[in-house]
C-alpha cells in the first residue's frame, strides 16, 4: 500500500496520523521515504 502525504500539512502529528491510519495488524514494514527538493 502506498500512502500519499500531501505537501502542506499542519504539522508533524498530521504526517503520523497518516502513515499509522494505514497501519494494520498485517502491516510488517514501513518504509518512509523523503524528497529533500520539492522540484523532485
Amino acid at each position: 500500500m502506498v500512502v500519499e502525504v500531501p505537501f502542506r500539512v499542519e504539522g508533524p502529528q498530521e504526517v503520523l496520523d497518516i502513515i499509522m491510519g494505514a497501519v494494520t495488524d498485517r502491516t510488517v514494514l514501513a518504509l518512509i521515504d523523503t524528497v529533500t527538493s520539492p522540484t523532485g
